[in-house]
């Protein structure tokens, strides 16, 4: 499958006559916090923008964690994390719920200005960071991507010319504990360099009723290394990023087997899946480099980046003491991407240009995992006929050609294998111009190209259910291997 796209985008104009639209959710003085929307240091109430900024403090006292965890600080953002590794977050009710490798989300974010282009990599711990802001609306002329929602924008804290160390930790119920620390300090009268971790980890919080180790654990490592070079007219960034997720998968509540149990409470689950078999693993990467040239009046932006991500996901969703079907699925993604801008500030006019590449390489597998007796059983269980095996059940749908004496076959698979190649450009800028005080003309314009390729491939699963699946039983016959197959 092969896909272009090509478009050009006109924003038109907007007059603004006083930043209304900005929404202080920090809980400092207004005015004191600085964003950079428009890519250019604003006050939080003069950017002419709908956006919520969130300072470090801020997020520390609001329990932030991840991304998903803004949803109860920022207006206009809802949506939550439905799996272990895919956030569903919307924009005045904007996103995307479908999570194939050939869709881009509607919604982006971006850490250091550099794209996450995957809802499978994009769930990062927030720590050690200046500030969140939340856009609203398009952002295609300011942004390296067309996100047609919205952005969420990460902005770390960069290496200071001064010594700085501190540590954090907590504990809490289902035995969590967390603990962070940054370490800063300067190297030399132009070099400095900052270290950063986090870890976090919890106990599951849903008991099984059935025995096992709780559901829903968490075990989550991020790591940061930062050095920076600040000369007379260059700065230089350069982030080495590392998360480690070991978590367990959702767990999921069967009505069928849990229906005698009135009193079952909201943390308990019937699923039989322990943690070897339930998971939401994640390895990412991240290496970034910044560099911005001022020329005065006038400065020159670089931004490079390389992001390599994995994915190893399983849960059970029928969520009963039998595997009637789990979904797994694999992911890997690598991506780069460069950005150049050019930015300039006057007294009546203020101008941006950006040009952006990305591409990236991903490898997908999606599984359906089942065992034929139980998914046998749980056909007769819906029809009412109790619980019954597969042998008494394709022989009573076959009319006596299936004997009774068949065994369906244990933990069968069904894979989905999708490879896809990505490449995308754009053009893009935003001019905002000062005719006379107290008035503003903003203009922008945006022009990309898309090109994907994306390879699927279905095997098929060795399987002795294809009657149920085809609707026929009585075209199969039981062959010598236990498996049916047509007379």
């Amino acid at each position: 499958m092969r896909h272009i796209a090509k478009s050009a985008l006109l924003l038109g104009a907007a007059f603004v006559a006083e930043p209304c639209l900005a929404q202080a959710a920090d809980p400092v003085p207004e005015g004191e916090i600085v964003v950079t929307a428009q890519k250019r240091e604003q006050r939080l109430t003069d950017t002419p923008l709908a956006i919520s900024a969130f300072g470090e403090d801020a997020l520390k006292a609001r329990g932030t964690n991840s991304i998903s965890d803004l949803v109860s600080s920022a207006p206009g953002l809802s949506g939550a994390q439905v799996s272990g590794t895919q956030p569903l977050l919307t924009i005045r009710g904007i996103g995307t719920n479908d999570f194939s490798i050939g869709v881009d989300p509607a919604l982006g974010i971006y850490v250091d200005e550099v794209y996450i282009g995957r809802s499978a990599g994009a769930i990062t711990n927030i720590f050690d960071v200046d500030r969140v802001e939340v856009v609203k609306g398009p952002q295609g002329t300011l942004f390296g991507r067309n996100t047609t929602a919205g952005a969420i924008s990460i902005v770390r804290n960069q290496p200071k010319d001064r010594f700085e160390a501190h540590a954090d930790a907590e504990y809490g119920s289902f035995n969590l504990f967390s603990v962070s620390g940054v370490v800063n300090a300067p190297l030399t009268d132009t070099v400095a360099a900052r270290a950063s971790l986090y870890y976090r980890k919890r106990d599951g919080d849903n008991r099984r009723v059935l025995g096992g180790p709780a559901a829903e654990r968490i075990d989550s490592f991020s790591g940061r290394a930062a050095l920076r070079y600040k000369g007379a007219n260059l700065t230089y960034d350069l982030n080495v990023d590392y998360q480690r997720d070991r978590n367990g998968g959702p767990a999921y509540q069967s009505f069928t087997f849990n229906g005698d149990r009135p009193a079952l409470g909201y943390y308990d689950t019937a699923t039989d899946l322990g943690d070897r078999d339930s998971k939401a693993d994640r390895d990412v990467v991240l290496v970034s480099g910044r560099g911005t040239l001022d020329l005065g009046s006038l400065s020159l932006t670089s931004i490079t980046a390389y992001r390599h991500y994995k994915v190893d996901y399983l849960e059970d969703t029928d969520g009963g003491p039998t595997t009637i079907l789990n979904f797994g699925t694999k992911e890997k993604q690598d991506a780069w991407s460069q950005e150049l801008r050019l930015n300039y500030t006057g007294e009546k006019v203020d101008a941006f240009l950006g040009a952006s590449i990305f591409e990236e390489k991903l490898d997908s597998r999606s599984a359906a995992i089942y065992d034929e007796e139980a998914v046998c059983g749980g056909i007769a269980r819906a029809n009412g006929a109790g619980t019954l095996p597969c042998g008494i059940l394709l022989n009573a749908l076959s009319g006596g050609l299936v004997p009774v004496e068949f065994t369906g076959l244990p933990r069968v698979q069904e894979d989905v294998l999708a490879t896809g190649k990505f490449s995308s450009w754009g053009i893009y800028g935003d001019f905002t111009f000062r005719p006379v005080k107290g008035l503003e003309l903003i203009l922008g314009a945006r022009y990309s190209s898309d090109r994907k390729r994306v390879t699927i491939d279905v095997p098929a699963p060795v399987t002795s259910l294809a009657p149920i699946v085809a609707g026929a039983p009585s075209l199969y016959v039981q062959s010598t291997s236990g498996v049916l197959a047509p007379p």
